[in-house]
């Protein structure tokens, strides 16, 4: 269908959380044309694997202390990631899959806490909001990231957003390279080279 092929390009960002360029490739997860957030394409299937499981698996018999002393010390390390050691795309494999595992865990000890109902959607909010500061912490990463960028963090004109909202069809004064995926060295000089990110295929 049209708009299927037409969502994995436009505004991608939504989906990818990500520029879709080569600088990004260790962050992405691509399925038949489809580019996915890794981290999200991991941690959060499998957080509602988690709480689904609880209903056959024995940690579904743990007591809301046990659960918590174990769902959230787990998501915790998501900031392991957030502050830029996890750079090799396995330790973020591993990461993530902890995440999932701590955000189930840590769901499932909201939903048995002794508390009234009202409280208890109180404190999954609060949760939630807390668990939102990585990702803004990891907007400012990649911004950082990209203003390092010989495209100098130039949206409206950078390959990783390409046929997205974000571009506005501005030229820069480097060239866009045919997409690949593979970083590419750009000639300066007789003597020196760029090496530019692209847009992913």
């Amino acid at each position: 269908m049209r708009w299927i092929e037409k969502l994995k390009t436009v505004d991608a960002p939504f989906l990818s959380h990500h520029p879709l360029c080569t600088s990004f490739t260790e962050d992405l997860l691509q399925i038949r044309g489809w580019k996915l957030c890794l981290g999200c394409a991991i941690s959060y299937p499998l957080a509602i694997i988690v709480i689904i499981g609880s209903i056959w698996l024995p940690y579904g018999n743990w007591d809301w202390k046990l659960l918590a002393m174990t769902g959230i010390p787990l998501g915790l390390l998501q900031l392991l990631s957030t502050i830029g050691l996890t750079k090799k795309r396995i330790l973020k494999i591993i990461i993530k899959i902890i995440l999932g595992i701590g955000l189930g865990l840590t769901a499932l000890f909201i939903l048995k806490i002794p508390l009234p109902f009202p409280i208890r959607m109180l404190i999954f909010i609060v949760g939630a909001q807390l668990a939102s500061i990585p990702a803004g912490l990891r907007s400012r990463n990649i911004k950082k990231k990209c203003e390092e960028c010989p495209y100098n963090a130039e949206w409206g004109s950078c390959p990783g957003y390409i046929g997205t909202s974000y571009n506005n069809g501005t030229e820069h004064e480097l060239p866009i390279m045919p997409a690949g995926n593979e970083t590419v060295l750009y000639p300066l000089s007789k003597n020196q080279n760029l090496e530019l990110p692209v847009r992913l295929k």
